[in-house]
């Protein structure tokens, strides 16, 4: 878990212009940048105060899955340490992915 946070805060300590390079795609998969969602439109002048960084399962552009809403390809870093941060963050994912079908809200 160490790792994964060290890997977290070394993403998100990058300058603005890096973590801009991963921008959220349309399947809602990257970097979402502070301001940039608004989680209660109804009540809210600005964006949210936070920024985030969204994957999820694995789906190749050429998959029929991909045709789906949130499905799609992850986007990932290509720089220098990219393929650390991916193997952390995948590895993080798919430890907590089934607890996810547990939670019942």
């Amino acid at each position: 878990m160490d790792e994964v946070f060290s890997q977290r805060k070394m993403f998100f300590d990058l300058p603005i212009k890096e973590k801009m390079k991963l921008l959220r795609n349309k399947k809602h998969r990257g970097y979402t940048p502070i301001l940039d969602q608004h989680l209660d439109p109804i009540n809210q002048v600005h964006g949210d105060y936070k920024e985030g960084y969204y994957i999820g399962v694995e789906v190749p552009d050429d998959d029929s899955d991909a045709k789906k809403p949130f499905y799609g390809p992850n986007v990932w870093p290509q720089q220098d340490g990219g393929e650390l941060w991916i193997n952390t963050i995948e590895k993080d994912y798919n430890f907590v992915r089934p607890l996810f079908y547990q939670i019942e809200l």
